[in-house]
């Protein structure tokens, strides 16, 4: 069972990963305003959408081995099964098909958008990181030797005596060792540097953790690294699968990003020009209330055999900013208008803990200020970790304060003069509002995410399958460092089923039937009893 990759850490983890009570408030807020940004369009769907998007025949590709040094294992490949469907992370033009069975999670480094890839059960990782360099002269070469370098160095440096005459001791090796000497490869027309190396686990008991680094030097000071780590004995599979999902990688040119980005956001204008007053009004009467069920569906299809994850209630109202549930954040003048409100309480079950989020957002008639607040409670082991968020916009200038258990209170402000801009409540209901206007496009938007602490670019691409009549497929991105979610919704906009890319699907469900499955799978159900 030491071969699983629970067992070490990437070099880099993310803040949310560590045990400590600040890491456990941010781990709280990410999950759940993912919830929030998740909230879809009113109504509850009669039809039923495909189950999954994935063609019954898979891509196969058949890496090619390569040479490698004496005294390591021989690389035997095998076929490799590959995504249907290509996995984008736009800010650096990257496309490519990920490995079956594989989720994907975003993380940041220095600001920068990253990604990892890993096997659902547990035996490889694939990083994807986009650092930027200073000096446009650096070459894939340099930095993809420097990696080598730095992992030899973290693993431990040999030294022997010091010569006659010298005062230092004297390095003579390292404990790590190189499995595939550096070499040039190419990939869609574009060269890139590949090299594999291996080094001690972090404990004599551990197995010897084996990475290999694929470097793309994609723009004048732009990179992008693939990095897989996973153990020496599951090297020949982890490494054809690592190689088979690189092989389809593409970039796109960095100009045809800043058009294609323009292109979507100003056909999104056109349908949010176009919104009304009247129309929002519409949209909030026609389903005060609805609830979601987030769960893993089972072979069986059987809700009863389902993993149940989380539910949601979401209520839509229009009232002044005093009806908001979670307190009244003021906007300029104190004013208590009327104005669009909505309301979210949810609960996510993993791993041992349990999370509990209430958001409420409010956006003024003329939707030139909105206000909103989310309040996380994480619980684990008797323990209660809190983080709260609280934000107020008006017109382009905006403010968003957060504080929670082990965490310094900070404050943000946000630049941001980007056309495009929708609120919180505007960005709950795009799906709906999309396929009002009933054209098939890819559109842009930017709102604020509060995992990224800034004003983000969002993608939805609204498309209508040929082998679903009358159904709405909508593809979305709520940043760019974050995975899509397909949704499917019926013509009326109604929301059946978002597909999210670790398996987990959310679907309408009536309060009695949420009751009624959670309490014979004897799951904690108090906050469903509103």
């Amino acid at each position: 069972m030491r071969d699983h990759l629970c067992l070490f850490r990437p070099p880099h983890r993310p803040a949310h990963a560590r045990s400590t009570s600040r890491g456990h408030a941010s781990l709280a807020l990410s999950l759940g305003l993912a919830v929030v940004g998740l909230a879809a369009a009113p109504g509850l769907g009669q039809q039923k959408p495909p189950r999954s998007s994935r063609p019954p025949t898979p891509t196969q590709v058949q890496p090619a081995p390569a040479a490698q040094p004496s005294g390591v294992p021989v690389f035997n490949p095998s076929p490799v099964e590959l995504s249907a469907d290509r996995w984008k992370l736009e800010s650096v033009g990257l496309s490519m098909f990920l490995p079956a069975d594989s989720v994907t999670q975003a993380n940041s480094a220095a600001g920068k958008a990253n990604a990892q890839i890993a096997a659902k059960n547990n035996t490889w990782i694939i990083n994807v990181q986009t650092p930027r360099t200073a000096n446009p002269d650096t070459t894939a070469a340099e930095v993809c030797d420097g990696i080598v370098t730095e992992h030899f160095r973290a693993a431990g440096e040999v030294y022997s005596p010091p010569a006659p005459g010298d005062k230092a001791p004297r390095l003579t090796g390292v404990r790590g060792k190189l499995l595939d000497l550096r070499r040039t490869i190419k990939i869609g027309g574009q060269e890139a540097q590949r090299v594999y190396f291996a080094v001690p686990g972090m404990t004599p008991r551990d197995p010897e953790v084996v990475r290999g680094i694929t470097v793309f030097k994609t723009g004048n000071t732009q990179f992008v690294i693939f990095e897989l780590v996973t153990t020496m004995s599951l090297y020949d599979k982890s490494r054809a699968i690592y190689e088979s999902a690189i092989a389809t990688a593409e970039f796109m040119d960095p100009a045809q990003l800043i058009v294609r980005r323009a292109t979507a956001v100003s056909t999104a204008q056109k349908v949010l020009e176009a919104l009304t007053t009247e129309t929002l009004r519409e949209v909030f009467a026609a389903q005060p209330e609805r609830w979601e069920r987030c769960y893993r569906p089972a072979a069986t299809g059987a809700d009863a055999d389902a993993t149940e994850l989380g539910y949601r209630r979401i209520v839509n109202l229009i009232g002044p900013r005093g009806s908001m549930v979670q307190g009244q954040t003021s906007t300029s003048g104190g004013d208590n208008s009327d104005g669009f409100i909505v309301q979210l309480d949810a609960r996510m079950l993993s791993s041992g803990f349990t999370l509990d989020s209430s958001a409420a957002y409010f956006l003024s008639m003329d939707r030139n200020e909105e206000v909103w607040t989310i309040r996380n409670a994480i619980r684990k082991g008797g323990k209660t970790d809190t983080i709260t968020e609280q934000g107020a916009r008006s017109g382009k200038s905006l403010v968003v304060k957060v504080e929670g258990s082990g965490m310094t209170p900070r404050e943000v402000r946000p630049v941001f003069q980007n056309d495009g801009y929708v609120s919180r409540v505007e960005a709950t209901l795009l799906p709906l509002l999309l396929i009002r206007a009933k054209a098939a496009a890819d559109y842009g938007t930017y709102t604020y995410q509060s995992d990224d602490a800034t004003v983000c670019f969002r993608s939805d691409s609204l498309e209508q399958p040929p082998e679903s009549p009358g159904l709405w497929k909508l593809t979305t991105k709520l940043s760019e460092k974050q995975p899509a979610m397909v949704s499917f919704y019926n013509a009326k906009g109604d929301l059946m089923r978002t597909e999210m890319p670790d398996g987990a699907v959310w679907e309408p469900v009536t309060k009695e039937k949420l009751m009624q499955l959670w309490k014979s799978k004897g799951l904690p159900i108090e906050r469903a009893r509103r």
